[in-house]
């Protein structure tokens, strides 16, 4: 396999619940688009020697940081942050403006 996509699945939060570790040699492309609930791929070790980025959306590229589930984690925690930072500014100007 030299494609994984996984798009459109807000409840996901893995790819696989076993603990077990997963070898993905061959795999050069992932797409991981509005999965926003996905905190890790897996529960074991993931090898992919070939990848080096996941494509999130939106044209956005994050590069593979020491392993898949380590990057997976901070991609999605980094959408969390920036959400929570704009309803935060949108309800200060909506406080502001009454």
């Amino acid at each position: 396999m030299n494609k994984l996509e996984l798009c459109y699945v807000p409840n996901l939060k893995c790819f696989s619940s076993g603990t077990f570790n997963i070898d993905l040699p061959s795999c050069e492309e992932m797409i991981v688009e509005k999965c926003l609930n996905m905190t890790t791929f897996c529960y074991g070790s993931v090898t992919t020697a070939r990848l080096i980025h996941i494509y999130k959306g939106s044209y956005e590229y994050v590069d593979i940081m020491g392993d898949l589930n380590m990057t997976i984690y901070h991609a999605n925690e980094g959408l969390k942050v920036h959400a929570f930072f704009i309803c935060n500014h949108i309800l200060k100007d909506v406080i502001s403006n009454k």
